[in-house]
């Protein structure tokens, strides 16, 4: 369980941290926005891959497509110790990080030049998953965080 739960914090500190907050400028970059640091800059496949990445995550979090039969993930390990309404407050986390990524018109290069706040509130939407990651999910189910994500305070 430690080592699938580990694999999701690619949502935070790649999807997150590298691929919106890097060029946005939040973090790792000393200018107002650090477009050259998009991925996949020359294809423009920068948001279809953040969306890939969530919807990879919401798999783990079901272990398989939530509508799937006999799928078994850590929504359900959180319903059996009680803690359905965290499992609830992932999904719902999950879907509006979606839902906000779907929002950013165009390819993230012309989001950030023409509506980086539809880019921030993606951001701000994925952090609320993995705010949630890093803390009741972790907690309820005993977990640790991974090595890369100790002593991050965002």
């Amino acid at each position: 369980l430690n080592a699938v739960s580990d694999a999701m914090f690619y949502l935070e500190k790649e999807s997150k941290d590298m691929k919106l907050a890097k060029p946005l400028g939040i973090t790792g970059c000393a200018e107002s926005q650090c477009p050259d640091d998009l991925e996949s800059r020359w294809a423009a496949w920068s948001k279809p891959h953040v969306l890939a990445n969530l919807r990879a995550f919401e798999l783990l979090f079901h272990g398989g497509a939530a509508d799937a039969a006999g799928a078994l993930g850590y929504d359900d390990l959180l319903v059996d110790m009680g803690a359905a309404d965290v499992a609830d407050d992932m999904q719902n986390a999950i879907d509006a990080a979606i839902a906000a990524t779907e929002a950013v018109p165009g390819t993230f290069r012309e989001a950030l030049s023409q509506d980086p706040a539809a880019m921030e509130q993606a951001h701000t939407a994925i952090q609320a998953v993995t705010d949630i990651l890093k803390s009741d999910f972790l907690t309820i189910l005993d977990l640790e965080a991974p090595d890369r994500a100790a002593g991050d305070n965002d």
